[in-house]
């Protein structure tokens, strides 16, 4: 795959501590392709439907063509692993049928990162529904690596997973209102998301609930990876 698109990337780091960092190559933690798919019961409740992520397609997009990583949610993005570079973000979909068109790919985390750090990243975006553009606005991320910690989840327990915590927020310029989530998320090395908690929120421009946020919890019980499938 070509990638004819040169990234300016503003990531900042900002680190807490110079001292005893550990440094994560993140590749191997968000190493997902074409087929692989990742099931995660959900924690609030049994009779609740299970989290799931699948890697089912590629799509073309400005002359690239990339993989997409749709959720039963309703959402989905365009994205791709560049190494070098990491996880870069090209364009989201909402469950309302919206796209998300940004400016430029987004890096979601760094192909390498240290422990304790905080990477961020924002990118104008523009609003588009049924190939209309509805607004513009700005799509920021933030994620903050914790370190390596282990994960108990109903399919195994994985040890030493990358352990990050993520805020997007995506601010509409026109009205001010803010729609994001607030995420910790365990990555395991070969296999990727294996336990998420969290919250997705919609604020008004004075910062204010528009409804009460949505509760997120998650673990991994059925992943099929590189073509092996793991659990029942």
């Amino acid at each position: 795959m070509k990638h004819q698109i040169i990234f300016f990337l503003p990531l900042f780091l900002l680190p807490l501590s110079g001292f005893g960092q550990h440094a994560f190559a993140t590749q191997a933690y968000f190493s997902n392709q074409l087929g692989d798919s990742l099931q995660l019961a959900n924690a609030l409740g049994e009779k609740l439907s299970p989290y799931v992520i699948s890697w089912t397609k590629r799509e073309p997009f400005k002359g690239d063509t990339l993989l997409v990583r749709s959720e039963n949610t309703g959402e989905a993005r365009l994205e791709e692993y560049l190494p070098g570079k990491g996880l870069a973000v090209f364009k989201i979909s909402t469950r309302e049928g919206q796209e998300i068109l940004l400016e430029r790919p987004v890096i979601l985390i760094p192909d390498s990162v240290r422990q304790w750090q905080t990477y961020k990243d924002a990118v104008p975006y523009t609003l588009i529904e049924k190939g209309v553009k509805k607004g513009t606005g700005t799509q920021t991320f933030e994620v903050k690596v914790e370190g390596a910690n282990s994960a108990i989840t109903p399919l195994f327990n994985f040890s030493e997973c990358l352990v990050i915590h993520t805020i997007s927020e995506r601010k509409d310029a026109a009205t001010g209102s803010i729609r994001g989530y607030k995420l910790k998320e365990w990555y395991a090395k070969g296999i990727g998301l294996v336990k998420v908690v969290g919250e997705y929120y919609w604020l008004n421009p004075q910062g204010k609930p528009v409804k009460p946020p949505g509760k997120i919890a998650a673990m991994l019980e059925r992943a099929l990876v590189n073509g092996e499938e793991l659990g029942k």
